[in-house]
């Protein structure tokens, strides 16, 4: 899925309705997760590669996070299942943009992603625009009560 409102679930949908979704998902996104979908620790260096992944070098003065601006100055290390590599450029990972697109489709496949892989619904969008957002707090933001329950 993508911003645009297209990609391969839709088309999976379009085609095969949910039973196709849910063959595709259970199929191929469990490699784009940490252990198939049972999720793993991210710690702060984890987060750094991510976020200077198109860096050659990068240098990190200690003084940046010391200030009460710096998202890492109260960094906790948390459960992620959707990988760092694979999230979107604003640390969002699939569920996240299910959510933002805001059709009945979306809500179906996000619906559907959550039931198989339901630790997806702890991932929080990692990017310091949205820092900390999960699919709760989008699906609340968003007013989507069918996903909010």
């Amino acid at each position: 899925a993508n911003y645009k409102k297209g990609g391969e679930l839709i088309d999976a949908y379009n085609q095969g309705g949910q039973v196709e979704v849910e063959k595709l998902i259970r199929e191929q996104f469990g490699q784009l997760m940490y252990q198939e979908g049972k999720g793993q620790i991210i710690n702060r260096s984890e987060y750094l590669r991510w976020k200077f992944r198109d860096c050659e070098q990068v240098t990190l003065p200690i003084e940046a996070s010391l200030s009460r601006f710096d998202p890492l100055g109260k960094w906790e290390d948390h459960e992620a299942c959707w990988q760092m590599q694979y999230r979107g450029s604003l640390g969002e990972s699939l569920i996240h943009v299910l959510i933002i697109c805001d059709t009945k489709i979306h809500t179906k496949l996000a619906r559907t992603l959550i039931k198989c892989f339901p630790k997806l619904a702890l991932d929080v969008v990692e990017g310091e625009e949205y820092l900390g957002a999960g699919a709760l707090h989008l699906a609340i933001a968003y007013n989507n009560n069918e996903l909010v329950q």
